[in-house]
């Protein structure tokens, strides 16, 4: 049988004992507007400055969403309503590119995205979205040889990742 492996957020439950998780990095949630955006040149920016905005937001039952609607609520704000409800990355970097809309990705994708010029990351930080990032697999029968490279590569990835940021 092929191997059963993942590279995601890992669950936040516990894992059943057959079950190998591991752990290869923390990743947040970056709030993401356009170059141009009438916030993209400040130096901080509060969740209250954001309110007079539309947003491009994943739907309710993914865990990103949650984790930013409770940023808000436990700043005592309302948390933002979705102008437009998508899962693409596709669509909502273009909504956002072609307005003032705001949007919400990983940490990870919105520092990609960002070195292209095109997007900023608003200088806010979303405490209540950190998430562990890693891979996990069937205990037994363990990797194969050629999974175990994919583990190991996405370890020097992380790692150097890590020390980018630092």
């Amino acid at each position: 049988m092929a191997d059963r492996h993942a590279l995601q957020a890992l669950p936040r439950r516990r894992l059943p004992a057959a079950i190998t998780q591991e752990v290869l990095g923390i990743d947040r949630a970056q709030l993401i507007v356009r170059a141009r955006h009438p916030l993209s040149r400040r130096q901080h920016v509060e969740l209250e400055a954001l309110g007079g905005f539309g947003w491009v937001l994943p739907p309710h039952e993914t865990s990103m969403r949650r984790q930013l609607e409770a940023t808000f609520r436990e700043a005592g704000l309302d948390a933002p309503v979705a102008t437009v409800e998508s899962m693409s990355f596709l669509t909502n970097r273009a909504l956002v590119l072609a307005s003032d809309l705001i949007t919400v990705w990983p940490q990870h994708l919105a520092e990609v995205e960002a070195r292209t010029g095109l997007v900023r990351i608003l200088p806010l930080e979303l405490a209540q979205t950190e998430r562990p990032l890693g891979v996990w697999w069937r205990t037994e029968p363990g990797l194969s040889p050629p999974a175990q490279l994919v583990v190991g590569a996405l370890r020097t990835v992380t790692a150097n990742a890590a020390n980018d940021r630092h």
